[in-house]
């Protein structure tokens, strides 16, 4: 699987709102939602739960809530202008990069944006 940014934001979206999870499994699929809620919980953004298949792969999730750090990481990327300025910036230098490198991205577009 690979990481979809995206998704990332908005599974940490969804779970601040206390959302239902169904339409992203409907656009992503459940094993893809289920295995980027993992990697949320792997960095401490959520606290959760996972069950995995006979396989280890993540089947379904459950987040149960934002941890500081995932808090602190929308609260960056909450805005739809600054995210998708940020995401923009990513895929024109046709990058992958890392979150660490992501959330000074959005910190970076953010302080510009407040002069």
């Amino acid at each position: 699987m690979k990481r979809d940014m995206n998704l990332v934001r908005d599974l940490l979206l969804l779970a601040e709102a206390d959302g239902d999870d169904s339409e992203l499994c409907l656009k992503y699929g459940r094993e893809v939602v289920a295995g980027h809620a993992a990697i949320l919980v792997d960095a401490g953004l959520v606290e959760g739960a996972v069950a995995c298949g006979s396989s280890g792969k993540p089947i379904a999730s459950e987040i149960i809530r934002l941890t500081w750090a995932g808090h602190e990481f929308l609260d960056n990327a909450r805005n739809d202008t600054i995210w998708n300025k940020a995401m923009a910036t990513v895929k024109a230098k046709s990058l992958s990069v890392s979150f660490e490198i992501l959330t000074a991205l959005l910190k970076s577009l953010i302080s510009n944006s407040l002069g």
